[in-house]
């Protein structure tokens, strides 16, 4: 009788053990699982406060660019600053993607870029240029990708040599293509095959109803230029000529060094003949917010027009609201 109460002591006892275990494993459990919550929690209200000080930098970059352009009327970009001398505006606004600091603590950076008609979805033969002629890989490429861009926005029913058509999506399932009109927003394209190596830099904003591109440069801005489309304009250049340019927009850039103090009098006439050097009437206004401890940011970004004396830059007939062309957050 007393072994069948020590065994059944035991048994109890293991039992007790194995519960106490199990409620220590889900204790710990628990405990990790309101650590992640607090921790994401955190990160959901940083973002959050972030989000807001990005865009409240974005704004107020676009309204010292519309101060910029009302007192400097002079918006060519990387010329002399001498007019400037002497006038209460302590930077220059200018769609030159040069880095600025909107709040006094430094919390935020914000850029303001240029938005032209370059690479233009409903213009097929925009994706032809700066092609090389002795690349006919690439040449090859783009001109089948475009078979199915035409065929995507025409109206008709007749296939290109390389496109698509109602049934050939339909067999891939994808019943509501091709559009059959001008697309309506850029990122369309994706969905068209052999994009990748076809867009080489950026797509142009399709414009919301009833607005449109003010200028007609065809040529990309110098300034708002990245080092990848520099390169691809620039390909029948030397590798010390491209470096020379990508070190004059640096200068700018970074110390507001005129362009001509950087290129000789032949550099300079060669890139203003593939570049524009005036300032667009639609930009780009980016905002990034950081943490103090650089590991949470948050990016606030729009493009609108930014010429006071169009009625375009509003969003309706009062003038009371303005358009914004796109906007978006992350």
């Amino acid at each position: 009788m007393r072994r069948m109460l020590s065994n059944q002591s035991g048994m109890a006892l293991v039992m007790v053990m194995g519960v106490l275990a199990v409620t220590m494993l889900l204790v710990v459990h628990i405990m990790s699982v309101c650590e992640v919550i607090s921790r994401e929690s955190y990160v959901d209200v940083q973002k959050y406060n972030l989000r807001t000080v990005a865009e409240s930098a974005a704004e107020q970059t676009f309204w010292m660019h519309l101060v910029d352009r009302k007192l400097f009327s002079n918006r060519t970009i990387g010329q002399s600053l001498e007019e400037r001398i002497g006038n209460e505006l302590e930077d220059v606004w200018m769609t030159d993607r040069r880095v600025h600091t909107p709040f006094p603590d430094q919390s935020c950076e914000s850029y303001i870029a240029a938005v032209e008609k370059t690479l233009v979805v409903n213009e097929p033969t925009s994706f032809q240029k700066n092609i090389p002629i002795d690349d006919t890989e690439r040449t090859e490429e783009v001109e089948n990708f475009l078979d199915l861009l035409r065929d995507y926005v025409d109206s008709d029913s007749v296939r290109m040599l390389n496109g698509k058509d109602t049934e050939d999506y339909e067999a891939e399932g994808l019943l509501a293509m091709p559009r059959n009109e001008a697309m309506q927003f850029r990122e369309e394209l994706y969905w068209l095959d052999g994009w990748e190596n076809s867009v080489r830099g950026e797509l142009t904003i399709v414009p919301p109803n009833g607005k449109s591109f003010s200028s007609n440069a065809t040529k990309p801005s110098f300034f708002s230029a990245s080092e990848q489309e520099i390169r691809e304009i620039l390909h029948e250049e030397s590798e010390d000529f491209i470096l020379q340019v990508l070190q004059a927009q640096q200068a700018w850039t970074q110390d507001h060094q005129p362009i001509e103090d950087s290129l000789d009098v032949d550099a300079l006439t060669t890139v203003k003949q593939k570049f524009n050097f005036r300032e667009t009437n639609v930009a780009e206004y980016i905002a990034i917010a950081t943490s103090p401890d650089r590991s949470i940011r948050s990016t606030f970004r729009f493009i609108r027009q930014c010429d006071m004396t169009s009625t375009s830059i509003f969003a309706d007939s009062n003038s009371q609201s303005l358009s914004i062309w796109s906007q978006t957050t992350r």
